[in-house]
Parts: structure tokens; C-alpha cells; sequence
């Protein structure tokens, strides 16, 4: 009985896998704040006073991500996060590049470019020699309410996706396809999150919940909650339940 115990709980965790995919947490700053250099400060969620958010209104910040939570060569990873969008001036964008490469804007690979253009962002489509340039993504999102981004990074290919959920988007919308990484030079591992304020805006941008697939594209929420199997798979493990029982019993005799 223990053992059919112990079986159960074991399916029932990797149901639970399964739903949260493979994502890692990297900050959501209940406990600090691990950017470095100009990083920021601590506050409250203008949402939710309980909840904390990081601050960002100086030049540049950067943050490691151990090997565990890096994309690696040749692979592609998914950094999901949530941004909190004001109604004042702000430029600032946030991305992803490689540790030792430094924060200025030609070594970013990935990035998004939050913007009082009224309320844009916007994200860069390679280094600008094609044309590509840096062209809005959500025309006019909504001030004062929190949206959430996945960028999918695919280090092989040089380019990226970047999916959005928030108000005035249907769902999980995908709002960059196949946008070429800014900087020029092979990254090789990608490893590093950056945040940096341009020079058209100086106010603060809220951000929260930092985490990273380095495994794969992952178009999950990490903040939902663990999905519920359908009845059917209830009905499934149930029957595989039932018949490791009885493979139990009858070893046992």
C-alpha cells in the first residue's frame, strides 16, 4: 500500500512538471535585487501593495544567469518577465547577451524598448544595417496595468520571438516574428540579461518575475497555477494505479 502510495505521488509531480514546463525562477524580487551595476531599487507593485517589483531608472544594469539557467550554443531558450506600464516618460529597454560583452546597445542580442511614444514598445529587428530597425510591437498599451512577455531565443539562428498577454492583446499574442539579434558577433552562450535607458524618456520602469527555459521555447505561464489533468488522464493514471496495485499484491504472495 505504501509503495502504491509513493507511485501516485510521484505521477501526480510529474503532472505538475509537466504543466510549469521546465522554467526557472531568477528573481521576483521579494528578496533582493540581484541586477548590478545602476540596478534599481525595490518597490511596491502599484497593483498590489504586497507584492515587489524592480525599479529601474539608470543607465545600465546587467545580471549573470548561472550555466544552469544559460541558453547554450547552438540551442534556444525562452526568458519570460513582467512589465508594469507607465504613464509617464520612460525609454528603457531590456534583453538578453553574453557575459564579458558588456551593456552598451550594440551588445545586446534580444531586446524590447518600453517608450512614452505614447505608451509603445517596441523591439529591434537586427543590427539596423538591414532595415530592420526597432518597430512597435504593442501600439498604445494600456498605462498602469501589468503585461506579461515571453522572448524566445534561438542562439543557432541569430533571431528571436517575443509573445505578449495583456490588455489589448488576444491572449498570448505573438507581436515579433523572427527578429534578428542587434549585435553583430556570435554569442555563443547567452547568458546575461541587460537593462539600459535611452535617451528619449527618464523615468522609472517597474519589472518583475524574471525566469528562464534554457531548454526550449516554453509559451507556458509560470505564474499559473499547476494545470489540472483532464478526467480522462485522471481515468488513465487511475487504471495504471490500479493495476501496479495488483502487481504489488501479487508479487508480494
Amino acid at each position: 500500500m505504501k509503495s502504491t502510495i509513493c507511485v501516485a505521488m510521484l505521477i501526480l509531480a510529474l503532472f505538475a512538471t509537466n504543466a510549469l514546463g521546465a522554467w526557472t525562477l531568477i528573481s521576483d524580487f521579494e528578496s533582493g535585487n540581484p541586477f548590478s551595476g545602476d540596478p534599481g531599487s525595490i518597490v511596491a507593485d502599484p497593483n498590489d501593495a504586497a507584492n515587489s517589483m524592480l525599479s529601474f531608472s539608470g543607465d545600465t544594469a546587467s545580471l549573470n544567469l548561472s550555466p544552469g539557467q544559460s541558453i547554450a550554443d547552438g540551442t534556444t531558450g525562452t526568458l519570460f518577465f513582467q512589465a508594469h506600464i507607465p504613464d509617464h516618460g520612460r525609454d528603457v529597454s531590456l534583453g538578453l547577451s553574453t557575459q564579458g560583452s558588456g551593456t552598451n546597445w550594440g551588445d545586446y542580442l534580444s531586446q524590447i524598448i518600453f517608450i512614452n511614444n505614447p505608451t509603445d514598445v517596441r523591439a529591434r529587428d537586427g543590427d539596423g544595417s538591414g532595415g530592420g530597425g526597432s518597430p512597435d510591437i504593442i501600439s498604445d498599451a494600456t498605462a498602469g496595468e501589468n503585461y506579461s512577455f515571453w522572448m524566445v531565443a534561438d542562439e543557432d539562428s541569430g533571431s528571436y520571438d517575443v509573445y505578449a498577454e495583456g490588455p489589448g492583446l488576444t491572449g498570448q499574442a505573438l507581436i515579433a516574428d523572427d527578429f534578428g539579434f542587434r549585435a553583430s558577433f556570435d554569442p555563443g552562450t547567452i547568458n546575461q540579461i541587460n537593462l539600459k535607458e535611452g535617451g528619449s524618456g527618464s523615468g522609472n520602469m517597474l519589472f518583475d518575475n524574471l525566469y528562464v527555459d534554457p531548454l526550449g521555447q516554453n509559451l507556458s505561464n509560470p505564474l499559473a497555477p499547476a494545470a489540472v489533468p483532464e478526467p480522462g488522464t485522471f481515468l488513465l493514471a487511475l487504471g495504471g494505479l490500479v493495476g501496479l496495485a495488483l502487481l504489488w499484491r501479487r508479487r508480494r504472495k
